[in-house]
């Protein structure tokens, strides 16, 4: 989700086809291509994830590239099904924060807003007060382009950033003899 420039992109020497001609640098166009694919099939609550390495340029001319394991999510469409009593609510960045919440329990999650291309609602994911990834919504205009008829919430979070922040101490009584 962060900005992109041409010096970003890592190329593949000999690309299998055109449209593989660089290691991909985000998770998120695979997973809102996935949501389009299901869209077209009828489908409307969405709810993705995918695990993934990504690579950047670290700029610099010769300096190597950065690589690095991220989780990505998407969540769009109703939240419950339909029933004859109510409409059920559509998903919100409110809801991206509470599943991104539920990944790392005890940690306090916080969205800071930052500007982003072709993203409205977007923002920096805090745990504990550090960066650790990013969430957006897609721009309407792109939503209609995609035929998704309610908002698309995205995020992508680095996982080596995540790690520490899990409790992987759990206590365990021992049972009544």
């Amino acid at each position: 989700l962060g900005p992109l420039r041409i010096a970003d992109l890592c190329p593949v020497g000999l690309p299998p086809r055109e449209d593989h001609s660089v290691m991909r640098p985000s998770v998120i166009p695979g997973l809102v291509a996935t949501a389009e694919r299901n869209i077209r099939q009828g489908a409307s609550a969405l709810r993705y994830f995918e695990l993934g390495r990504v690579f950047r340029n670290a700029g610099g001319g010769k300096a190597t590239d950065l690589e690095y394991d991220v989780i990505g999510l998407l969540l769009s469409g109703p939240l419950r099904p339909a029933s004859w009593l109510e409409k059920p609510p559509l998903a919100t960045i409110h809801d991206l924060k509470a599943l991104i919440g539920a990944l790392i329990p005890g940690a306090p999650v916080q969205f800071t807003p930052r500007d982003r291309d072709g993203f409205v609602l977007a923002c920096d994911v805090l745990a504990n007060g550090k960066p650790v990834g990013t969430a957006a919504r897609l721009s309407p205009t792109r939503e209609r382009q995609l035929d998704f008829t309610s908002p698309v919430f995205v995020a992508e979070l680095d996982l080596a950033k995540l790690r520490p922040l899990l409790d992987r101490s759990r206590k365990v009584a021992g049972l009544p003899q």
